[in-house]
């Protein structure tokens, strides 16, 4: 990618982020379900800490269950990826 692309494409992103969060929040929100995330191992710098026995990353982008490979794993406190709707504890029963 040549240099002046890079910047372009950099000063793109930062406009969205001071900008336009919400119109991609909600761009993120509708990212087809076939995108998959593999869970690995905990680390707790890329992995959110409401998911304490798995590594599931921070939106963006906003995970669904068909995302990833995790089931019935423990949920604590906000859940952004909304994998616990009956607020019970566990995200992504079967």
């Amino acid at each position: 990618m040549g240099r002046v692309l890079r910047l372009a494409v950099m000063a793109a992103v930062v406009y969205v982020l001071l900008y336009r969060r919400n119109d991609l929040l909600d761009l993120i929100a509708e990212l087809p379900s076939g995108v998959k995330v593999r869970v690995v191992e905990r680390d707790d710098d890329r992995c959110d800490p409401s998911y304490p026995t798995v590594c599931i990353p921070p939106p963006p982008p906003f995970l669904r269950c068909a995302d990833i490979n995790a089931r019935t794993f423990k949920v604590e406190g906000r859940d952004p990826h909304l994998f616990d709707p009956d607020r019970d504890g566990i995200g992504c029963k079967e």
